[in-house]
């Protein structure tokens, strides 16, 4: 059986940077893991889970990714997050009757800009001046 890889936020102590980092849980225990990633050395955040999807250029998407995202043929992306809720990935819409929306609906069209442990100045469930910008 296939063990998942989840990824792991770190907050490497001696630099002060918040890392995403994947990992099984058997690598942490038997020290297959970056050199970096010590006792001393590493507080860990969260464990987060990955959605399985990728997004329009490539890159997993994990919960607690900030998307962005065209809702419904809205011209103007929004930046949404992702995440597990009820067995289910989704990402909030404040306009959704739900009030969220499975993260499956937008196969191909998401596009991460930052996670919610990284980029605490990207406020999701609405427009940021970050929309749009591809860099």
């Amino acid at each position: 059986m296939k063990e998942i890889e989840f990824a792991w936020v770190c907050r490497n102590i001696s630099f002060n940077e918040i890392e995403r980092v994947g990992l099984t849980d058997e690598m942490l225990l038997d020290g297959s893991r970056p050199s970096w990633i010590t006792s001393d050395n590493c507080e860990i955040i969260a464990k987060i889970l990955p959605t399985g999807l990728l997004d329009k250029d490539g890159k997993e998407i994990f919960e607690g990714d900030l998307v962005e995202a065209s809702i419904y043929g809205d011209e103007t992306p929004q930046i949404l997050e992702v995440e597990y809720r009820n067995t289910c990935f989704v990402i909030d819409y404040e306009d959704s009757e739900s009030d969220c929306v499975p993260v499956g609906h937008f196969v191909g069209t998401l596009k991460i800009i930052g996670n919610i442990f990284q980029d605490k100045e990207v406020k999701p469930d609405g427009r940021n001046d970050k929309a749009g910008n591809d860099k």
